[in-house]
């Protein structure tokens, strides 16, 4: 609930972060579920656009939904992508007429799933998917079929095909329809380069 802005980590991060921001676009995708990184560019003055209507605001405990055109078009933009959703999201189990229509929007304080309201949606037939604000373990592949996850998996994977440079940081490589966009990207980008960032590191 509270950031420390001016940790000695907060200040490296900063930066790091202005230094890249001169010359380039600024595109960070999380499997982190919370706001942090968006927070920190705040601070220093670079805006993130983090897919949700920045033009709205929170009026009523519907929360703001999702920008869908904008995730899918814009690239030109410094944006913040939480892959597998937010702790700030949240899924409006809609039902018209028998015809699942749930809706996530960005609420802006914390949501955990309610046992209430429960969305269940149908990727492949005959397997249901509860679905909920934040992607964790199980069927991580058929959740991000839904929007705004799907529109924001194709942002990363166009990101990676068109990007000069990709920093990985802290990832296990454990999700494989990411490690899928990161391969086709080093099969079809010649100009990419890639550098991890990891503490388990190994050198061959």
């Amino acid at each position: 609930s509270a950031i420390d802005l001016q940790s000695n980590e907060s200040l490296l991060f900063k930066n790091w972060m202005k230094t890249i921001a001169q010359e380039n676009i600024l595109r960070l995708y999380t499997l982190n579920y919370d706001r942090i990184f968006k927070v920190l560019l705040n601070d220093i003055g670079i805006d993130c656009f983090e897919g949700f209507d920045s033009t709205d605001t929170i009026a009523d405990m519907n929360g703001i939904r999702a920008d869908v055109p904008r995730i899918t078009n814009d690239f030109k933009s410094n944006v913040h992508y939480n892959l597998h959703g937010s702790i700030f999201w949240k899924v409006l189990p809609y039902d018209n007429g028998q015809l699942p229509n749930p809706e996530i929007v960005f609420t802006g304080y914390p949501e955990l799933p309610d046992n209430d309201e429960k969305s269940n949606i149908e990727i492949e037939k005959g397997k249901p998917v509860y679905l909920t604000n934040i992607i964790t373990g199980y069927q991580k592949a058929q959740k991000s079929m839904v929007t705004p996850f799907k529109q924001i998996h194709s942002s990363f994977d166009r990101d990676c095909l068109n990007g000069n440079r990709i920093y990985i940081i802290g990832y296990s490589f454990g999700d494989e329809h990411l490690n899928e966009c990161l391969k086709i990207a080093l099969r079809y980008n010649q100009n990419l380069k890639i550098e991890i960032v990891s503490p388990n590191f190994i050198t061959d």
